[in-house]
């Protein structure tokens, strides 16, 4: 019994990472090209930038955010498909569901999150276009109300504002 403890106790730092093993791998694979920007901010960087904030309401959406990474291509997209394909499938596997998916003016748009109890854990937002790609993360602890209040300038965020409107629709 002591043995199954020890090893179960061991696991726990993995069983936390498996969720983001698919992003992880997409990130590798993409973040090193040229013409990709990427942002991580966590900790003491992700604070500084609450530090700025005079609005209340924008000041609790960033204290709830514990991690922002945004990957974008901006003129070029070199996405393979079957990647994309491969990080969405991680994501459902790893108990992520699928909020929206729309398409507007040719771009895909994948929004999934991962709930525990009332609170938003992850966020992801995929915007798959021909000339440009953004995957955003978010890990935290975020209510729904705080989506409404949540403005990130990056191509493809307007498409986070659906989000207050579905929550209405389904999970009043």
């Amino acid at each position: 019994m002591k043995n199954i403890l020890f090893a179960f106790v061991m696991m726990i730092p993995f069983l936390g990472n498996a969720q983001s093993e698919g992003i992880e791998k997409f990130y590798e694979k993409y973040m090193h090209l040229k013409e990709v920007d990427m942002i991580d901010l966590d900790g003491f960087l992700l604070n500084l930038a609450i530090e700025y904030s005079d609005d209340s309401d924008a000041k609790a959406v960033k204290n709830a955010i514990h991690k922002l990474r945004i990957m974008n291509m901006d003129s070029i997209n070199y996405v393979q498909k079957a990647d994309k394909l491969a990080l969405l499938r991680s994501l459902r596997t790893n108990k992520f569901e699928e909020l929206i998916q729309v398409r507007d003016d040719g771009a895909k748009v994948d929004i999934l999150i991962r709930e525990e109890g009332n609170k938003i854990t992850n966020l992801i937002l995929v915007v798959d276009d021909v000339d440009n790609f953004v995957l955003l993360s978010l890990e935290g602890w975020i209510d729904w109300k705080h989506l409404e209040n949540l403005e990130i300038d990056v191509e493809g965020s307007e498409h986070l504002e659906k989000i207050s409107s579905k929550k209405k629709y389904n999970r009043a």
